[in-house]
This record gives structure tokens, C-alpha cells and sequence, in this order.
């Protein structure tokens, strides 16, 4: 008999009965339309050890979540990273190939973001297994693009798996497109997505300094930065640091969007341990969700949508508009 997380069965991703699709790449190319995209993050299955110890199995949330996200027919999605629990691992890439079927049916471009998992084994065969799959990531782990009036730009927030050449060459490379973008008359808002996140109040992980140091400065001192989007917390949050918090001279959105399937924590820390203020006031563990982005004369309107655990039914936990 399998121990179990409740009625979840604790299974190693080997003994999972499941047929991958052949590998291939998935679409990256974003559509001119403009329509609405989606940003989450954080798929990857809780593993055989963590279940046994007590932690949530949600492999019917991220099921469920992927199958929203294809539903709704966004231009692209923008995954933040932790696709996977163990990114050296051809196994779970296949299965996470099993579950993402809606997007690669619906022929929804993924930009992908690398989180940590990704690089988890030997580095080699998981930058092999996600190339296998990304063509954005076939020279760099970051890349920028635009999308009408806005400018992306996707980092690698991996410091201990990068050299610190590698780092260095990144963090001078986002400079040069943080500043391109500032000075391109034709963008008028910019989004950074990252794994880590620079603030957050999770007890499972804490703010990334390497992150802050490196790329949170540029996206605040410029006039363009709209919203700051990461993961790894395995929930939802949001805050806004402003010019008192060394945020330039206006307030800025930092969003955690890591509401995937990961394995939740039970609780938050609060303002007073951590001073980030989150915004959403909603329950813990934070609903599985998305966020759906719809571009508008005035800026992005941002839509969170979710749902609890053992539900289908996906609602509007929050709304609110990243300004020009």
C-alpha cells in the first residue's frame, strides 16, 4: 500500500502510468495580435519524499490549471519557472509533456522562465532537456521581446548554478535592454519575469538577495517598469515598494505567481517579520491560479484567476491595473 498525502497516492514519477507525446519543441513565437496572455509558474509534481513527509500532491490542480489557462486562449503564457521537480530528469519532462498537452494542442507559445528545478541533477542534461523543448533558450537562459507597447524581458534569477562570469555577462545584458527599452519611444511599459522573487512573506523560501541586487534597481530607477513577476513561493502575492523603499519615484508592482501545483506552504510570515506588505488578503494556502494580462490604452489590466484545492471552478480572486 502507498503512503499518502489525504486520498493522493505518494508515487515516484517512475511508476506513474502515463504515454508522453514524442519530444519536440514547444511554440515561442508571439502572435502581433493584441489580445490577453497569461503569466504563472511553478508546475512541478511534489516529489515521492516530500509526500511522505505530509506535504500536498496536486497533480489534479495543475491538470486543472493548465486546462483554464488553454481555455481562456491567451496570445502566449509566460511560465516563471520550476516546469518540473527534477530538471535533469527525462521522466518528469515527460510527464510534465502529458499534462501540458492542452497548451501544445491549443498551440499556445510558452516563454519560458528557468527556475531553480529546472537545473536540479546534472546541469548538462537539464539545460538538454529544456532546450529539447524551448528554442528561446538554445544560446542564453534569458531573452528579451516585445509585445505591442511592451517590453519583456526574461532573466535567469539561478546565481549558484551560473559562473559568475556567465552572471556578470547577464546582469550587464539586462542593463543594455532595461535601457534600450527606456529610450524606445514605442514602449511604453516593461515586464521583468524571474523564478525568485526579490520580496515575499512564504515560510518555505525567503526574498532573493542576488535578484534584488541584480535586476530589481533597473526596473525601478527607469520610468517604464510596470511589474516585477517571479515564483518559487508557490503561491500568490503581491506587493508595491515605492521611492521610500529605494523604488524610484513612483510605486511598483512585484508579483508572486507561483500557484501552480507546487506544494503549498500552510502559512505566511507577516508584515512585521519581513516588512513587505502583501496586498491579497485571501486565505493560506493561496488559491492555484493565473494571471490573465489584457494591454490597454492606459496600461496592463491584470486579472488573477484561481481555485481552491479538490475544485474546478475557476474564479476572480483579484483585479487590478499596472499603469503607464
Amino acid at each position: 500500500m502507498w503512503l499518502g498525502c489525504g486520498d493522493v497516492p505518494c508515487k515516484r514519477i517512475a511508476d506513474l502510468d502515463f504515454e508522453a507525446p514524442p519530444v519536440s519543441l514547444y511554440p515561442t513565437d508571439i502572435p502581433s495580435s493584441q489580445t490577453g496572455f497569461v503569466v504563472f509558474g511553478d508546475t512541478q509534481r511534489t516529489s515521492w519524499q516530500e509526500c511522505i513527509i505530509g506535504r500536498e500532491v496536486n497533480d489534479a490542480a495543475t491538470e486543472t490549471l493548465i486546462q483554464a489557462v488553454a481555455d481562456a486562449k491567451p496570445a502566449f503564457t509566460v511560465v516563471v519557472g520550476d516546469f518540473v521537480f527534477h530538471g535533469a530528469d527525462e521522466e518528469h519532462w515527460r510527464f510534465f509533456d502529458v499534462i501540458a498537452a492542452p497548451l501544445r494542442d491549443a498551440e499556445v507559445p510558452i516563454l519560458p522562465v528557468v527556475g531553480n528545478h529546472e537545473y536540479w541533477g546534472s546541469n548538462d542534461s537539464a539545460l538538454e532537456n529544456l532546450r529539447a523543448r524551448f528554442s528561446r533558450l538554445a544560446t542564453d537562459t534569458w531573452y528579451s521581446d516585445r509585445y505591442g507597447a511592451l517590453g519583456l524581458v526574461v532573466v535567469d534569477s539561478n546565481y549558484d548554478e551560473l559562473d559568475e562570469a556567465t552572471w556578470q555577462r547577464q546582469a550587464a545584458w539586462y542593463s543594455e535592454v532595461m535601457k534600450g527599452f527606456e529610450e524606445d519611444p514605442e514602449v511604453k511599459g516593461i515586464l521583468v519575469f524571474v523564478h525568485a522573487p526579490p520580496y515575499t512573506n512564504s515560510t518555505i523560501v525567503s526574498g532573493d538577495d542576488d535578484v534584488k541586487e541584480a535586476f530589481v534597481p533597473a526596473f525601478c530607477q527607469g520610468s517604464k517598469g510596470l511589474g516585477f513577476f517571479s515564483g518559487h513561493a508557490h503561491g500568490y502575492e503581491r506587493f508595491m515598494r515605492g521611492s521610500n523603499e529605494g523604488c524610484g519615484d513612483r510605486s511598483r508592482h512585484f508579483i508572486v505567481t507561483a500557484g501552480g501545483g507546487g506544494p503549498r506552504p500552510d502559512s505566511l510570515r507577516s508584515f512585521e517579520e519581513t516588512g513587505n506588505k502583501d496586498l491579497f488578503s485571501g486565505q493560506t494556502p493561496r488559491p492555484f491560479h493565473y494571471l490573465w494580462m489584457m494591454p490597454t490604452d492606459e496600461g496592463v489590466s491584470v486579472e488573477v484567476r484561481g481555485f481552491q484545492r479538490g475544485s474546478t471552478e475557476v474564479g476572480l480572486l483579484e483585479s487590478f491595473t499596472l499603469e503607464y
